[in-house]
């Protein structure tokens, strides 16, 4: 029987009658019901709004703030052995390199989705893209000091420790997680973004990796960054992309959503000028593959697994997926000026 999750009640939530990002009050509702099929925890249904002025997405009624802990309970698992994890990776590593020389990019692609779907979480996503790191190894900085904000099960800071040989901290929120890269050996420290505010100009490169949509002040987090990040430092930030078509195709089963832990859902259009009003030089490095079909798929079958139906299902919307503009996943290199 299915341990039934966590019910927030009324006084547990908190109305929002303005955009988190542009601070517009023009509205309408986007997807309404949409529950937490991506990980089970929370048993309300919510309701997403459309802001009328920058096309982000946000959730209302959303968690209070000093309740939005229930929402991760059990998110991360730090009872895992450290060595399942650091050979599981290699494996997942030596796989990918070798369909990366094999194969053409689609091919690659759709033999990735199911085994990136169905690996252990604690494996985590593949770290950051290699255009983005030869970006940064040609800059010229001979020791890069590397923060990594919201570390997770540790996957970009286990790269940038042990193959980038990056000066590299790990902060995040959950206590799990940080215990969990502390077992794989990795400096790691349990704080919010506020640690860049207490640590100004001490980083070259500063990796956010679907952060931004988690948190409530999401401009000021921003602005946190673009003051304390060093001069000609580098900023990598990814998130979901509300304007994406995979969420129009899905609508309130698109991946992208997760709520109630997506809070706010910003546009690429808005998220760039933005960046670039905070002082940043901001280079696209975002895929045009649509990365949350296969995992759409499953949370329209409500199912907590994904099963080799959904992957082969991907070939029926390949079209959609691979010529539409408006990419999924937004992953920036923003340079400080």
């Amino acid at each position: 029987m299915k341990k039934k999750g966590y019910l927030y009640s009324a006084q547990q939530l908190e109305e929002v009658d303005e955009c988190p990002y542009c601070r517009s009050k023009k509205r309408e509702i986007a997807h309404a019901n949409v529950g937490d099929w991506s990980f089970g925890i929370i048993e309300n249904l919510w309701t997403y709004w459309s802001c009328l002025s920058c096309a982000s997405l946000y959730l209302s009624p959303r968690p209070k703030f000093e309740y939005i802990d229930k929402a991760y309970i059990g998110y991360f698992d730090s009872n895992v052995n450290p060595d399942i994890i650091i050979w599981s990776r290699r494996l997942l590593k030596y796989i990918y390199n070798y369909l990366s020389k094999k194969l053409f990019y689609l091919s690659k692609l759709y033999l990735l989705a199911p085994l990136i779907n169905f690996s252990p979480k604690y494996i985590g996503e593949f770290p950051i893209s290699n255009r983005i790191v030869d970006y940064i190894s040609n800059s010229g900085v001979k020791k890069i000091k590397f923060l990594d904000i919201g570390c997770g099960g540790g996957r970009v800071l286990d790269y940038a420790t042990n193959e980038l040989r990056w000066e590299s901290l790990g902060i995040d929120l959950s206590p799990e997680s940080v215990t969990l890269c502390r077992n794989l050996g990795l400096h790691a420290i349990e704080s919010n973004y506020s640690y860049v505010n207490d640590h100004p100009l001490t980083y070259d490169v500063i990796h956010a990796s679907h952060i931004l949509e988690h948190l409530y002040d999401p401009i000021n987090f921003l602005n946190s960054i673009s003051n304390n990040l060093r001069h000609g430092g580098y900023f990598i930030i990814s998130m979901p992309n509300s304007t994406s078509y995979m969420r129009y195709f899905f609508a309130e089963c698109w991946r992208g959503l997760e709520a109630p832990r997506h809070i706010a859902i910003p546009s690429i259009k808005y998220i760039k000028k933005t960046l670039l009003k905070l002082g940043f030089e901001v280079i696209d490095f975002s895929y045009k593959k649509q990365q949350t079909a296969m995992e759409s798929m499953r949370i329209q079958r409500r199912s907590s697994k994904s099963t080799f139906l959904d992957y082969l299902k991907i070939n029926n919307i390949k079209d959609l997926v691979f010529s539409c503009d408006e990419v999924d996943i937004i992953t920036l290199l923003c340079i400080k000026k």
